[in-house]
């Protein structure tokens, strides 16, 4: 048994004389061992001391996958003190026991007087009692591939053994060694060189000096440390023992299921073991663990979405295509100059389509770690506690040398909702412990981000002709006086033109809405005139009054002020106003927490951008009053037609004929203004749109634009409007 089993190993039984000297030339017994190391041997009726010798063979380093032929020259040894037959007896071939052999060998060279059986029992129980009271011999180690259920003797020799191995492995490590010259059997042999000196201790010295495997050279920091590729009295203790505390529990090879306490109280007893008579009066210390770990930024890509490509499926959901150009690399935001800007949007903050994903690696010299030893945090603005992030285990970057484990972390909304709806710098920290509790330096970064709102998909500026738009007003009835007089709210207008929107996503989207352009001229004709109501002979006494109520002149005769191609007023007047309605019912959107201009569209709806009119007031002559212009009935009784204008003087009393200061020929009259003929044409209309996750009202700053984000959503349109009264909509203006 060196760290694993060794198969095929030729062993064999000698019998020893009392000072342990071979009293055959020939084994008294041999056998050959199986795939799990063990053989078994029939030996009789045999009273001595026994000598159990293994050669050759092959076996695996627990730290290395080549598998070793065992040198036949260097073979491990165990000695059993006067044998007795019975009861039979399962003895253990192993590093210990060739170590413990030498160490006898050499205290009974040293002892004329010691019995030779005597002296390997006391130093068989000296090695049993440093390795937490086993027996080197007797114990068989149990394999640490299997759970187990309590630190039992074989489970301590098994977990012995193996961190043997992972010692040597440590030492290659450290000696750019391989498994040819860096393995257990090396390691058993330089130890019994270390026994077989004359102060037969394992303090490192041999009988040619001071022990080592390999080119041995002092650690480049600490010329004075002593390299863990020297042998000497911590060997066995300190250097086994931290290979089992920080190497060996909770790594690959374990499969105890043991846990790190358990184990760490079990090494730091074989680190601090005093046995003088296997090192002698050199003071052991417990298993040492200062530094905590060690954390590196890794790698990892990223995509600035200010330069995001937006298309749309099918069904008008917004499929984003990133750019090249825009990658970045998010461990940049560690460098601490909190410059790195990054743009996400709030539909992307899940953890598969460009995801904000760091990624590091965490290592730690001694005492190891568990992932759940390591933190990872973020701040958003003005938040005192942070927000914890989910730490996975990742694969090692294709190409890169190991810096540690490596780990990562994805920034979600599920779990940093502010990523979504606040703007500013945004503070990380990366954090470890180690099984020691010994903490790491904290890995700082900061960005500054700026979430985006979802895309908002716009289709085409189309003109509005239905019941209630300004094309379907006419100059014969009332609608178009609505809009003379006081502007009517943008809820109440008529709409011109509209541009239908879908916000096919589930995050709130709020739009900000300006009018930039709107150009074009106006017609328009304002008619003046009278309209013949009735007539009768009667003698009225009309004339005389103070003052009179009828007049002999009759002056009305109809003239018309007209104009034409007159630029059309400017938008900051507000006669054309922006209005955002739900498509589904027709209903304008309301908000009260948004500022002028600022619409909140609500996940999975459709909408609609309308500009309507809210007063034509422009297409009023300066001499008439716009408040007054209303729908006016005008002409004889049952014969009334509607016009748009204003009634100035009704039933005007003409007296055609006088007698004798009496009217007895009488005429009426209205005395109005009336718009006959009106035209607009809109040349150039533009629509400027912004998008954004928060409502204006929280600071935010302004976003380069993109497709989405800030856009013009309409071509300029070409279109007009023109109303006129028919001719039979005007009344007579006199009778027939």
């Amino acid at each position: 048994m060196l760290g694993l089993p060794v198969e095929g190993a030729q062993v064999r039984v000698w019998r020893l004389d009392l000072d342990g000297e071979r009293r055959d030339r020939k084994p008294v017994a041999e056998a050959v061992t199986d795939a799990a190391g063990r053989f078994r041997m029939e030996l009789g009726a045999t009273f001595s001391n026994l000598q159990i010798e293994s050669t050759g063979g092959r076996v695996h380093e627990l730290w290395a996958d080549e598998l070793l032929e065992v040198d036949p020259a260097v073979p491990l040894v165990a000695v059993i003190p006067l044998y007795e037959p019975l009861p039979p007896r399962e003895i253990v071939v192993s590093p210990f026991t060739s170590v413990a052999t030498a160490l006898a060998e050499r205290q009974h060279a040293n002892q004329d007087e010691a019995r030779y059986h005597e002296v390997t029992r006391r130093v068989q129980a000296d090695f049993g009692q440093h390795f937490g009271g086993i027996s080197i011999l007797d114990t068989p180690p149990a394999p640490i591939s299997e759970p187990i259920s309590q630190l039992t003797p074989d489970v301590r020799h098994g977990l012995l053994l193996a961190s043997l191995s992972l010692l040597v492995g440590r030492m290659a490590e450290v000696s750019a060694g391989s498994p040819r010259s860096f393995n257990t059997q090396a390691l058993t042999a330089a130890l019994m060189a270390d026994a077989s000196s004359e102060e037969a201790l394992l303090d490192g010295i041999g009988p040619q000096g001071q022990l080592a495997l390999g080119i041995c050279a002092p650690e480049p920091d600490c010329a004075e440390c002593r390299p863990l590729c020297q042998l000497g009295t911590e060997t066995l203790r300190q250097d086994l023992a931290e290979t089992l505390a920080f190497h060996l529990i909770g790594s690959i090879h374990d499969g105890t299921g043991l846990a790190f306490g358990d184990g760490a109280a079990f090494a730091d007893q074989i680190a601090q073991g005093a046995a003088a008579a296997l090192f002698g009066d050199v003071e052991g210390g417990g298993i040492r663990d200062e530094k905590g770990p060690s954390i590196t930024a890794l790698e990892s890509p990223y995509f600035d979405e200010s330069q995001d490509v937006i298309a749309f499926d099918a069904e008008l959901r917004p499929v984003h295509v990133h750019s090249a150009g825009a990658r970045v690399d998010l461990s940049s935001v560690f460098e601490g100059s909190c410059e790195r800007t990054l743009h996400k949007h709030v539909n992307l903050l899940g953890t598969e389509d460009n995801p904000l994903r760091w990624r590091f690696a965490v290592s730690d010299e001694a005492a190891g770690f568990e992932t759940r030893d390591v933190s990872v945090r973020v701040r958003p603005p003005g938040v005192t506690a942070p927000r914890q992030l989910e730490v996975v285990p990742a694969e090692q970057p294709d190409g890169a040398s190991p810096l540690g484990r490596v780990f990562e972390v994805v920034a979600s909304e599920a779990e940093v909702s502010a990523l979504a709806d606040v703007e500013g710098r945004f503070d990380i920290e990366i954090t470890a412990r180690d099984r020691l509790g010994n903490p790491s330096e904290v890995m700082r970064g900061c960005w500054q981000h700026i979430p985006r709102a979802a895309p908002l998909h716009a289709g085409q500026l189309e003109e509005e002709t239905g019941p209630g738009s300004l094309a379907s007003l006419n100059l014969d009835n009332d609608d178009i006086a609505l809009l003379f007089g006081d502007p009517r709210p943008a809820s109440l207008g008529f709409p011109l033109v509209s541009v239908p929107l879908e916000n096919n996503t589930d995050e709130t989207i709020y739009l900000t809405l300006s009018l930039d352009q709107l150009e074009g001229t106006f017609s328009r004709t304002w008619l003046e005139s009278r309209a013949f109501l009735r007539s009768d002979i009667q003698a009225r006494d009309c004339l005389n009054g103070n003052p009179p109520t009828c007049s002999l002149t009759l002056d009305r005769e109809p003239t018309e002020d007209a104009v034409s191609g007159q630029p059309l007023p400017s938008v900051q007047e507000r006669y054309f106003v922006l209005r955002v309605i739900d498509a589904q019912n027709g209903v304008p959107l309301v908000c009260d927490e948004c500022r002028a201009g600022e619409f909140r569209l609500d996940a999975n709806r459709s909408y609609a951008i309308q500009v309507v009119a809210t007063s034509l007031n422009f297409l009023v002559p300066d001499d008439i009053e716009p408040g007054a212009v209303q729908r006016i009935l005008v002409g004889p009784s049952g014969e009334k037609v509607a016009l748009t204008g204003e009634i100035q003087i009704g039933s005007f009393h003409h007296c055609s004929e006088p007698s004798q200061g009496l009217c007895v020929s009488n005429s009426f009259y209205d005395f109005y203004h009336a718009l006959t003929y009106a035209e607009i044409n809109i040349e150039t209309l533009h629509l400027v749109a912004s998008t954004a996750p928060i409502q204006a009202l929280t600071p935010r700053r302004t976003q380069p634009p993109n497709a989405a984000n800030e856009s013009t959503l309409a071509a300029p349109i070409l279109t007009s409007y023109a109303w006129s009264s028919r001719e039979e909509s005007i009344p007579p203006i006199d009778s027939d």
